[in-house]
């Protein structure tokens, strides 16, 4: 015989043993083809039903599935297919598991915001859109975006943090009061205006005009005093005593200056 002949033999044999080994594998299964590819389309049917959010789930059976050597050698089509999609659920799968060692300590931790102030509650909503950028689309998306409204309502209760704008207001009405005399006015409109939130980025500036408040009080304080002294100098003790009285609300902020109302108050009534 040929070469070439004994090579035809030899590959018709090889064939015969392939369809003689899937015929055995089939005769041990006790069951065709057509049924090993029904019993996998039915599985496939069912791992279709399993809800995205479990996604751990879905991806064990899609496994599970694909390990199963009856589906990969008599239901090749479908099997491929299978193992086409088993990519995205394994994917989503790993996120899954990412999502669960990262979002249930983010909630745990989130969850007294009540008490919380502006700072804290703009890093904890930060967090959430984060961990939402990032595991939305699992079973954990819907109590991070839950949580995230809380925490960007309770951000929206409280007072909002002062701008630029109404410290330049502030500086405005500060300057306003030292002219008219009201020197503890203008202490008042400082003192309030850094109670409120984000007022200690103006700290600084504010003390700047605390201070141009007390430079200011303290020449007038000394100017109001000597005309005091002048008017008893004169005698007019009604007019000296009406000054003292006049000047006590503007300068009610300066301890010094009403132990010196007071002394002065006390000389004239007492001659």
């Amino acid at each position: 015989m040929s070469k070439r002949g004994r090579s035809i033999v030899w590959l018709v044999g090889l064939i015969l043993l392939g369809a003689i080994g899937v015929l055995w594998g089939i005769s041990i299964s006790g069951r065709t083809p057509a049924e090993i590819k029904a019993e996998l389309e039915a599985k496939i049917e069912a791992l279709n039903k399993i809800p995205a959010e479990e996604a751990v789930r879905k991806d064990a059976l899609a496994e599970e599935l694909l390990e199963n050597e009856e589906y990969k050698n008599h239901a090749k089509a479908l099997w491929l297919k299978l193992e086409r999609a088993h990519r995205s659920l394994h994917d989503a799968a790993q996120l899954e598991k990412a999502a669960a060692k990262e979002v249930p300590p983010f909630l745990a931790r989130s969850k007294e915001f009540s008490k919380l102030l502006h700072e804290d509650l703009k890093i904890l909503i930060g967090e959430a859109r984060t961990l939402i950028n990032n595991y939305g689309s699992t079973r954990f998306g819907d109590p991070l975006r839950k949580r995230m409204d809380e925490l960007t309502a309770a951000l929206d209760s409280l007072p909002k943090p002062v701008t630029a704008r109404e410290f330049l207001d502030l500086s405005g009405k500060v300057t306003m009061a030292q002219k008219q005399g009201h020197f503890s006015d203008a202490i008042a409109l400082i003192e309030d205006f850094m109670k409120r939130p984000g007022a200690k980025e103006y700290a600084t500036q504010a003390a700047g005009l605390t201070e141009t408040t007390n430079t200011k009080a303290g020449s007038a304080a000394d100017a109001m005093l000597e005309k005091a002294r002048m008017y008893f100098g004169r005698k007019d003790r009604a007019s000296a005593l009406s000054l003292l009285e006049r000047s006590e609300p503007d300068f009610r902020r300066f301890p010094n200056v009403m132990s010196a109302i007071e002394a002065l108050r006390r000389t004239i009534k007492s001659r």
